[in-house]
């Protein structure tokens, strides 16, 4: 990837990382509120995925340095490494989340202020959306695999938008108050799924070279 390519995409990045972190502090202060635990946690949620757009920032900063003492072929490979840190941070992520629901579930509690809930999950997913199809534009036309990673994480974010909507106006209206928090853990379930698609940047990350074995012989 061009020098020019990877400061677009960090750009691409770093803006996604400050509009996820407004639309979490909205979820999660509405969510605590109206006593929604779906939608603190999908607001937690889009804290997770600013942390994406944020390690992805990083790496293709890092990307864009030249070779020196250390790195003798640059740090082209750092790309992949912030595609293995986002795994481990979702995770712990979804162990939150999954936590609190689970804690929920079994002392459920009536929602109040549900309108606003509801229309927050809703403007919620419109910018999922919206980032979604932005991010796959982009991690396209400049072949990245962060970026790639990054476009993901805002398509699962559009779908459990949609859950805790369900949960919410679920609970709210059929008066089943569990509905809530069974929507919080299928939520925490969508971030665990973020570890097996990392699996395959592990080798990567060692930058193999497939060198002759008389390479470094006399």
């Amino acid at each position: 990837m061009k020098r020019s390519e990877l400061s677009q995409g960090g750009t691409i990045a770093a803006r996604s990382f400050g509009v996820l972190v407004s639309v979490g502090v909205l979820e999660v202060l509405v969510g605590l509120i109206s006593g929604s635990v779906a939608l603190v946690a999908e607001g937690i949620h889009s804290f997770a995925d600013a942390t994406v757009s944020f390690v992805v920032w990083l790496g293709l900063r890092f990307t864009r340095r030249a070779p020196d003492g250390k790195f003798h072929f640059g740090y082209y490979r750092a790309e992949t490494f912030s595609s293995i840190v986002v795994a481990l941070i979702m995770s712990a992520f979804g162990f939150l989340i999954l936590y609190e629901s689970y804690l929920t579930f079994l002392f459920p509690r009536k929602l109040i202020f549900v309108e606003s809930a509801l229309i927050t999950s809703f403007l919620a997913t419109m910018v999922a959306l919206y980032l979604a199809f932005y991010k796959i534009e982009a991690a396209r036309k400049l072949d990245s695999l962060a970026l790639k990673t990054d476009a993901f994480s805002s398509i699962k974010d559009v779908l459990t938008s949609i859950i805790a909507f369900a949960g919410i106006a679920l609970s709210r209206y059929f008066g089943i108050l569990q509905n809530d928090a069974i929507a919080g853990i299928i939520i925490a379930i969508f971030i665990f799924s973020v570890i097996r698609r990392h699996k395959g940047s592990l080798p990567r990350i060692n930058g193999r070279l497939h060198l002759p074995r008389n390479c470094f012989s006399n």
